[in-house]
């Protein structure tokens, strides 16, 4: 929340999270159905809506790491960061002091 403006999700994102959502996360329903049902065949429902969303949102950065994921976005001309990328955002945002043990922690947790 301290690196963007705001951050939107869409309802299969939440529902895979199984958690609840921050209230500094926006939950948004994705009206690119086709698309959705497109990426879907490919993808989980999270990764696919994700995609669908931001393809008809402007200027958009989708936060994705699944690979085929990823590949699909930028296929379709997305603009895509991953987790890795947060991080150095964060790092070089003074959010994170110690990026080595972050990411150490990272890999411990799976």
């Amino acid at each position: 929340k301290l690196i963007f403006e705001k951050v939107l999700i869409t309802e299969e994102v939440r529902l895979e999270f199984g958690q609840e959502i921050p209230d500094w996360i926006a939950v948004v329903k994705n009206q690119n159905t086709s698309k959705f049902f497109e990426f879907q065949k490919v993808l989980d429902s999270g990764e696919a809506s994700s995609i669908a969303f931001a393809l008809g949102t402007e200027n958009s950065l989708l936060i994705i790491d699944e690979v085929k994921g990823r590949k699909i976005a930028t296929e379709n001309g997305l603009e895509i960061i991953g987790t890795l990328g947060l991080l150095l955002l964060a790092k070089k945002s003074g959010l994170v002091e110690d990026l080595e043990q972050v990411l150490k922690d990272l890999n411990k947790n799976g």
